[in-house]
């Protein structure tokens, strides 16, 4: 397995501490409340994170493209407001 284990970002701080401490948090409420399974041997020395690149979607993509449409859509409204 891939990563390096929960616990250096505990000892070496990283801006998405709180993000990957979010994960964590949802993963095991999840493991508790809706699959009522709890990990015995639940420790942050085998929670691996994996740090990846981030890349592009054609989700993404559509979003960029649907943002650009709606500003100028927005914009224009705003103007024909102000003309009435």
């Amino acid at each position: 397995m891939e990563g390096v284990p929960i616990t250096y970002y505990e000892k070496n701080p990283h801006p998405l501490n709180s993000v990957i401490a979010r994960m964590g948090a949802m993963a095991f409420f999840d493991m508790l409340m809706k699959y009522n399974f709890i990990h015995a041997d639940c420790h942050g020395g085998n929670i691996m994170v994996e740090m990846r690149e981030k890349t592009e979607s054609i989700f993404s993509k559509m979003k960029e493209f649907f943002d650009e449409k709606y500003s100028k859509i927005e914009e224009y409204f705003t103007l024909f407001s102000l003309k009435s």
